[in-house]
């Protein structure tokens, strides 16, 4: 078995064992049509992807002492969502809106978790409100 299938099977145990902590999510895009010559425009329409996907908060803390991480009971200054997605018919690109139930929020980051340097088997998203 490969690394990559290896990995996507532990992928896939842990989003089974996450259990109610895995929802429906919708990444919506942006698209622009042809340039119509004959009439001079383009149009924008929306597509969706579904995915499934898990949304946990990430709290980045302020400078405190000389600790310049953040330490343990330091004041929480930024509250991030991020989000895991297990593959779908598209990929996720910064910009694009995401939908988790009637939450929406903007991707500012996308990093592709890929095993053998290949093969997407999650994708690790950075989203804001």
């Amino acid at each position: 078995m490969s690394l990559a299938a290896t990995v996507a099977g532990a992928v896939d145990l842990a989003f089974a064992a996450a259990g109610d902590l895995v929802a429906d999510v919708w990444v919506t895009r942006q698209v622009t049509s042809a340039y119509d010559s004959a009439t001079g425009d383009t149009t924008q329409t929306e597509v969706e992807y579904q995915f499934t996907g898990i949304v946990d908060t990430i709290e980045r803390r302020g400078e405190t002492g000389s600790n310049s991480l953040g330490a343990a009971g330091s004041e929480v200054e930024q509250q991030k969502q991020r989000v895991f997605l297990k593959p779908g018919d598209a990929d996720p690109q910064q910009g694009d809106e995401l939908r988790v139930g009637e939450t929406r929020y903007r991707i500012a980051k996308v990093v592709p978790v890929m095993p053998d340097g290949v093969t997407v088997i999650l994708w690790e998203l950075e989203v804001e409100s």
